[in-house]
């Protein structure tokens, strides 16, 4: 149970065809110079903040996909066009049910979303009050991903591997009509409306997915991610409760048991939002969320990932980078790239998140320890007071799980034992391996207990693990430990011929 799984909340993979100049802090091999580019480690940043810039600008003007259309504002004589006003939204009327978040939590305000200087914006997630796909729509594109996928199957390198299908919109002739219409008359004039700070005719879709998840394949999940881009529309094409059990989108960000869904996060923390068929969430792509588990039936869902040319995000473009060196197995590449992103937005918890894992896997415990504790403290940081009614801070389980394991790695024990804590506090993210990552935080927990000798403590904490999991091995074990340990020769001896009869049972029915 004391393994440290390495969960590398990636954002989203870039729409195919999507290239990333490096700039000379790389060489030719892909990998990063020992040196420093210019004279400076502030030459260095401007380098990588220029290249990203760039790359930004290259992917806006390399967009296929449909812009929005000009709407007048009868409030400004009809001058200004291409502004929203009175009559902005575009085609969709309906409007929009804000869900806040706390007041920084993926940068200073949460800009770039703000409106003025020093106000943050906390709804950056916006449910539509109705529908922005009709059913015919939405079958229409469910249809046309099918055929796709009975043609050429279905893919899953843009999502994560083995979590669900996934189709690219621009490979399906009716589904990219469909979706070049509802962009141009409604979704990016609705996505302007419910974020006025951004000018609807900069923005701009890279890429649209249909994803589909299949309890019949066990493609029922996605692990929590943050989004490459600023906008994401997540919009349901079929019904839950009638084509499929379960599902939804779950947000980190957010209260658990929000209103509007089922709630399936932590004790302090996150909750599923689960729409009606045809109406969207449209969130700030970078905020940890993830597909919460499916129980039953097929789930398919339309997500739309828009930038505007206007804002280029240079930390969330390095974070990706190095997010990718790191899948790759570079890490130390992967952790120059993300000390730059931290540069860039020294307050998204999630880049200091994936910079511990890259210093993890580099070796490099002491750094790791920094940076998934800086990682951990703004997560705490994010909630918004008090008197908040929904946002509840930013705390990655994920995030307190691997410095608990690195801090035990060091040897401190103490500090361990409040990561794992900590853990089981705010609960693991929904999937099929809650329970067991729950546990073994549990599990973790009793062990920094057993290493400070606090013997009947750490037997409590392994009892409640082997009530919630009979079989558990390790836990049998070092309960064993703490029984020896209290001078219950009996106990110890029995707990030993628990992980006996465990381990052949195991053997059993193990498979060669």
């Amino acid at each position: 149970m004391l393994v440290n799984v390495l969960l590398v909340a990636l954002c989203a993979q870039p729409a195919v065809g999507w290239t990333l100049t490096i700039p000379r802090a790389i060489r030719a091999t892909g990998r990063l110079s020992s040196g420093v580019v210019g004279s400076t480690v502030s030459d260095e940043f401007a380098d990588w903040e220029a290249a990203m810039v760039k790359e930004h600008a290259a992917d806006c003007e390399a967009s296929t996909f449909a812009r929005a259309q000009a709407f007048s504002n009868p409030a400004a004589g009809d001058k200004d066009v291409n502004r929203l006003g009175s009559s902005a939204g575009g085609d969709y009327k309906g409007g929009w049910e804000k869900r806040l978040v706390g007041r920084s939590v993926i940068g200073l305000d949460n800009a770039p979303y703000l409106t003025r200087v020093g106000e943050p914006r906390r709804d950056l997630i916006q449910i539509s009050k109705e529908p922005i796909l009709t059913n015919d729509e939405c079958a229409a594109i469910i249809d046309s991903a099918e055929k796709h996928a009975a043609a050429s199957g279905w893919g899953s390198r843009y999502t994560y591997q083995d979590s669900s299908h996934e189709v690219h919109v621009s490979n399906l002739p009716v589904a990219r009509v469909i979706l070049d219409t509802l962009l141009s008359t409604t979704l990016l004039p609705a996505a302007a409306q419910a974020f006025p700070i951004f000018k609807p005719e900069s923005l701009v879709v890279y890429n649209a997915l249909v994803v589909k998840y299949d309890a019949s394949t066990g493609r029922v999940a996605m692990p929590p991610h943050g989004d490459f881009g600023l906008l994401t529309f997540n919009i349901p094409l079929n019904s839950r409760g009638e084509d499929y059990q379960g599902g939804g989108t779950w947000f980190q960000a957010l209260q658990q048991g929000d209103p509007s869904g089922g709630s399936q996060g932590g004790s302090q923390g996150g909750s599923v939002l689960a729409p009606p068929r045809g109406c969207a969430v449209l969130h700030a792509s970078p905020l940890v969320h993830a597909g919460a588990p499916l129980v039953s039936g097929e789930r398919y869902q339309l997500v739309v990932f828009v930038m505007s040319s206007e804002v280029p995000d240079v930390s969330g473009r390095l974070q990706h980078l190095g997010g990718k060196l790191l899948n790759a197995g570079d890490a130390p590449a992967a952790v120059k790239v993300l000390e730059q992103s931290v540069r860039a937005n020294g307050l998204d918890g999630e880049t200091w998140y994936q910079l511990g894992l890259a210093r993890q896997a580099a070796g490099d415990l002491e750094g790791a320890e920094k940076a998934l504790a800086q990682g951990l403290r703004l997560g705490e940081a994010a909630g918004g007071g008090e008197d908040d009614a929904e946002g509840c801070g930013n705390v990655s389980f994920e995030c307190a799980f691997t410095l608990g394991s690195v801090q035990k790695a060091l040897n401190r024990t103490q500090d361990a034992e409040e990561s794992f804590r900590r853990c089981i506090e705010v609960g693991a993210p929904p999937s099929p391996l809650k329970a067991k990552k729950e546990l073994d935080a549990t599990h973790n927990w009793g062990m920094t207990l057993l290493d400070q000798k606090r013997f009947e403590d750490a037997g409590l904490v392994f009892e409640q693990v082997i009530e919630a999991d009979p079989n558990a091995a390790e836990s049998w074990a070092s309960l064993g430990v703490v029984m020896a340990e209290l001078g219950q020769t009996e106990a110890a001896l029995a707990c030993q011929k628990q992980v006996l009869g465990i381990n052949a049972m195991r053997e059993s029915y193990s498979v060669e």
